[in-house]
Parts: structure tokens; sequence; C-alpha cells
């Protein structure tokens, strides 16, 4: 795995509400600016984001201390996102972000513009995996890019000068695609660098282990990327492939010491919230909901990482089949931290609202956790 060292010179950011947007007279959410992200130089494409009052623009100046990147799931309602980090962190000293990622086949949102707006392959997995775009124009841009654009714009002094700290937040699939994101990120050595994870419906594993018996036959995506960190199966896209290194182990080693907070609802059930990843890959993962894949993926980076002693993982989904199946890699500094909320499912504004969600954006200590619980 390797850093990124320099932004690509091509990047760059178009200010202004959509001209769509204006002419059929969208409401924004409250507190919310509409702007354009081009993150590739090479495609006309741009990919619409929400920001609040902290955002600088070109030549303008922020006193933002802190940015929180918000990253919607299913569906591009980034509209949701937004209101959802921003009800609770603000205005004052902080700068919320929320881009959308839209898919070329699915409806799309009231902001999207098919000769101008970045669109992915049909599926969650393709944006929130970093693959190229396809459309318009055969535009070929991976979604890490507009990350990219986002922490190039965050790291400029001229515009953020009292920027210290920076929040990646993702919900759902957003979830996923930022811890994907967390493993390959180029973290900038003069702001300290977080990362929240609620409620992913999958997650990218780094071993072959999972937390049941499936049929890898039947199911050989379960050993692909995305999810799993591997470039077996030709699944890896371009971009990242050009960025790691090392293989998984080295993938997990560094990622395992980055700074991520897992937040997981405990009625993130299929049967309180339909709609979650049903294909096998996801289920390998520990079943039919989220909230017990969330709870397996717990327990198998605890134990991957050599950290049963610290955490206590007994009670979480899988821990007895993985337990004598996962080897520690060695040499790693465990920094990852969990908090189960109790009465909330798969809803970024409960999340978010929570005590783990808010002692999470605030960094203030996980104290509310309420454990493995199965209601």
């Amino acid at each position: 795995m390797r850093h990124l060292s320099v932004f690509p010179p091509l990047i760059f950011l178009v200010s202004a509400m959509m001209a769509v947007a204006s002419a059929r007279h969208v409401s924004l959410p409250r507190g919310a600016s509409l702007i354009h992200l081009s993150p590739c130089g090479s495609s006309p494409g741009v990919v619409p984001a929400f920001v609040n009052s902290g955002w600088a623009h070109p030549n303008q100046t922020s006193h933002a201390t802190t940015a929180y990147i918000t990253q919607h799931g299913t569906g591009a309602h980034f509209d949701v996102d937004f209101a959802a980090v921003h009800n609770v962190v603000g205005d004052q000293e902080a700068v919320v972000i929320a881009p959308a990622f839209h898919v070329a086949t699915a409806p799309r949102s009231r902001y999207y513009s098919p000769d101008k707006t970045l669109a992915w392959a049909d599926g969650e997995v393709t944006w929130a995996g970093g693959y190229d775009s396809v459309s318009p124009f055969a535009s070929s841009c991976s979604s890490f890019r507009t990350y990219e654009a986002i922490l190039a714009a965050l790291t400029d002094r001229s515009r953020f000068p009292a920027l210290h700290t920076i929040v990646w937040a993702g919900h759902s699939a957003g979830a996923s695609m930022v811890q994907r994101w967390s493993v390959l990120s180029p973290e900038s050595a003069g702001h300290r660098t977080r990362y929240i994870l609620a409620n992913a419906p999958e997650t990218t594993y780094f071993s072959d282990v999972r937390p049941r018996e499936y049929d890898r036959t039947a199911c050989p995506g379960a050993g692909r990327y995305p999810f799993q960190w591997t470039r077996q199966g030709g699944g890896m896209p371009r971009y990242v492939a050009e960025r790691d290194g090392g293989g998984e182990e080295a993938a997990f080693r560094g990622w395992a010491g980055r700074d991520v907070t897992i937040l997981i609802g405990d009625r993130d059930t299929e049967s309180r919230f339909p709609g979650g990843d049903e294909g096998c890959a996801p289920r390998s993962q520990g079943g039919v909901n989220r909230r017990e894949r969330n709870y397996a993926a717990w327990a198998y980076s605890v134990l991957l990482a050599g950290a049963g002693a610290r955490e206590d993982v007994s009670r979480y989904t899988g821990y007895d089949y993985l337990k004598s199946r996962v080897s520690p890699v060695g040499g790693v500094t465990f920094r990852h931290k969990v908090c189960v909320m109790g009465g909330v499912g798969h809803d970024a504004t409960a999340v978010y609202a929570s005590q783990c969600g808010r002692d999470a954006l605030f960094d203030r200590g996980l104290k509310a956790s309420v454990g493995a619980s199965y209601p």
C-alpha cells in the first residue's frame, strides 16, 4: 500500500448552483449550498455536493477548524446525510461537505443532469468501491478522485488556514465506501484524520476467512474485491490497483493503525429495515442482517489485529467460528473503536443524533455503547 504524494494538477472546483436545479426551483437542505466538484481534469463530468457556510470557495477564507465529509448510501440521498450531520455539528468552526454519486441506470436525484453529472454502473459497489464512472462521455473517473478533490481543497491553507481535523463519515453503502477509502487515503501530515463507519451493508475483508461457512464455488464474488482486498478474480478497480502495493496483510496493517470508529445500530435488521444488500457476498459476512454483518466484521478485525486480549468480542456474531480460523497479522497497532447504538436502526439521522454518533463526530470518547445486543 502506498499513499499519494501529490494531487492530480487538473483537479478543480466549480462553485454555483446547478442550472437544472435552479430551473426547477429546487429547495436545498437548511444551511446548504450546492456546488459542482470536477474531480477528473480529463473529463468534463461533475459531481454535485452540498456544503455549509463553512466552505471556502477559491479566493475565499474559512475559519473552520474541523471538516466533515458525509457520504450517503444507496439512492444518492445526499440531502439527508448532509442534514443528519449538519444538524449535529452546525456551522460554527465546522465545514460540512456531502458529495453525491449517481447510478446511470437507476432513478436519479433532482440534482442530476445527464450531460454533466458523472454516473456509475448499476449497483452500490461500483461508486462505493472506487470504480470508474461510465457516463457521460465514457468519462472513466474513479469515485475516489472526488474524495481527492475534496481533500485537495481542504488542505489548501489559503482557503482553510485554521483547519486541523478532517472527518470522513459514511452511513450504509457510504460507510463501505469510506472504509475502502480509509485504507488508501493520503492523510495530510498537517491534519488529524478520522473515519466513521455506520451501518455498512458489507465490509472489505483482508483474508479469505468469513464468520460463517458459505459455498465459495456458488459465490465466487465473496472472495473478490470489493468484498475482499485482493486482486484475484480481476475485480479490483484501476484506481485501487494502482495504489495497492503490498497486498492484504500490508493493507490491513496500515488500516488498523488509522483512527476508525464503527457505529452499529442494534435495530438494523432486515425485518425492520428491508432492502439491505441481499447478495451472497454480503451474506457470507454474517447473514441477512446488517447488524450481524457489522458485529462479525468487528470481531474479525479485532482478532486479525491480535487485539482480542484488549477487546472482548466473545458476544459478537461469528466469534466462535472466527477465533480458530483467523491468523493475527503481526506488527499491528490497532486504533479502531466500536459503539453499538441502542434503539437505532438503518437511519442516518438517528445514527448521528444518537449519543454514539455525537460522541464519534465530536471525538468525545465512546461511553454509550450497549455492546453486542440482539433485540
